[in-house]
């Protein structure tokens, strides 16, 4: 049986939420359904008339850890451990992407990591629209939330880290950073495809990248992208970061074949989405 009362992975155990005020919280439920929220001694309720509720937790103070309990009558979806504190979002291209354990001094910081209080969320990076159905493999894990301890963060955003660690330690409260990042991508990537399809300037930035995705094809697709990455990954093992980590990926020894696949996936990455 399918679970239909689902919240979104950013609300899952471990989540920080923001301090001293609502927070939106929504997902899926029984279709017509009255969904229940207990939260901090507060019971909320909310409508699922199409499948789909959307309310709002009380403010609560720096700390935690507290507990939701949502249920729609026929299913029940608990989340344990949620702090409240800051929040913020770590956007951008590859200098926020850039993760911690490929950066200077990263044995030593990675060592002296202990903050639990702190954790990041990474957002799963959606290239195009669709490619939750043409790549699901790539999308079988869900992001979670993961504490700031020496397990977990050399793979966070180095900026981030150092970001929420300094935070943390001047406000003395819960820090969360949502990773939604993605090197290479423009500021096209970023825009809303309403303005995009609104503004006659920059409307051929969505029609490109439209037309891009068009001629996809996937199995050429995955296969440049698996010796891009292998090659990529080559190279990285042999680099020591406390040294030297500007050196550019050869792609000369792709097959020439090849060639017209990476640059559709280039030029894909410019108008690449986040989900």
């Amino acid at each position: 049986m399918s679970k239909t009362l689902e919240l979104p992975p950013v609300f899952s155990d471990g989540c920080i939420i923001r301090h001293g005020i609502e927070t939106t919280v929504w997902g899926t439920a029984a279709s017509d359904s009255t969904v229940r929220l207990k939260f901090d001694g507060h019971t909320i309720t909310a409508q699922a008339p199409d499948g789909k509720f959307k309310t709002r937790l009380p403010a609560v103070p720096p700390g935690g850890p507290y507990d939701l309990a949502v249920s729609d009558g026929e299913e029940q979806v608990v989340i344990r451990d949620i702090l409240a504190g800051e929040v913020w979002i770590a956007g951008g291209q590859s200098n926020m992407e850039w993760p911690l354990k490929t950066t200077k001094g990263y044995r030593e910081h990675i060592a002296a990591a202990d903050y639990p209080q702190i954790r990041f969320f990474n957002v799963q990076k959606l290239l195009y629209d669709g490619e939750t159905e043409d790549n699901p493999n790539k999308f079988s894990r869900k992001s979670a939330w993961r504490q700031a301890t020496s397990e977990h963060v050399g793979e966070f955003s180095a900026v981030g880290y150092h970001f929420a660690r300094d935070l943390h330690i001047d406000l003395e409260m819960p820090i969360g950073i949502i990773e939604c990042n993605l090197g290479g991508s423009s500021a096209s990537a970023w825009t809303r495809e309403d303005y995009l399809d609104s503004d006659s300037d920059v409307k051929s930035y969505l029609e490109d990248y439209r037309q891009a995705v068009e001629k996809l094809d996937m199995d050429q697709y995955n296969s440049a992208v698996k010796m891009m990455m292998a090659g990529m990954s080559g190279e990285l093992m042999d680099m020591d970061p406390e040294i030297e980590m500007d050196q550019p990926f050869d792609f000369s020894n792709l097959p020439p074949e090849l060639s017209g696949v990476i640059h559709r996936y280039n030029r894909s990455r410019l108008f690449s989405k986040t989900s």
